[in-house]
């Protein structure tokens, strides 16, 4: 079992991160009311008006559609979960500091009035977290693959030994 999992992490990471990834375009995509109010509220935040929040939701879901397709390969999904990384540290600061961690109130988009009144029990929040997780560790694994890290974090030079000579 142990084998299993130092062999198949990366690949079982990669399948977590691309499947919320995924479930969760649906729904941004097709303008469910828990996406429009999210979406909405972010809209406020930035430009202090609704007008927005498709613009937003749209860009987001393309931004996640790219960093699933990313993942999926062993070659590219150092990409993907920095892309992840970005975009779930994005949903975690708004669940904190806009909507909540459990999204709940109302608001009106294009004359649309949408009520979210018992939210979702914390389970997008969750999914962010753990799809966060899983990316940070995705790059933890491929770290050797990463430029930018081979530079600030280099290898250490092999030492001779006495019995070298």
């Amino acid at each position: 079992m142990k084998f299993f999992l130092k062999k198949h992490i990366h690949f079982i990471l990669s399948i977590i991160c691309t499947i919320i990834f995924i479930q969760t375009l649906w729904f941004k995509f097709n303008g469910a009311d828990e996406s429009l109010y999210i979406f909405g509220k972010v809209s406020e935040f930035v430009f202090g008006n609704t007008d927005n929040e498709s613009l937003i939701r749209y860009f987001t879901g393309i931004m996640e559609l790219i960093a699933a397709v990313l993942l999926i390969s062993k070659a590219t999904s150092w990409i993907g979960a920095i892309l992840g990384v970005g975009l779930m540290g994005g949903a975690l600061l708004t669940h904190l500091f806009i909507i909540g961690i459990i999204p709940q109130g109302s608001i009106s988009i294009a004359g649309k009035d949408i009520d979210i009144k018992e939210g979702d029990g914390g389970y997008l929040f969750i999914l962010s977290i753990i799809c966060f997780i899983s990316c940070i560790s995705i790059i933890f694994i491929e770290r050797r693959k990463i430029l930018i890290i081979k530079i600030f974090f280099p290898q250490p030079l092999p030492t001779k030994d006495s019995n070298d000579k």
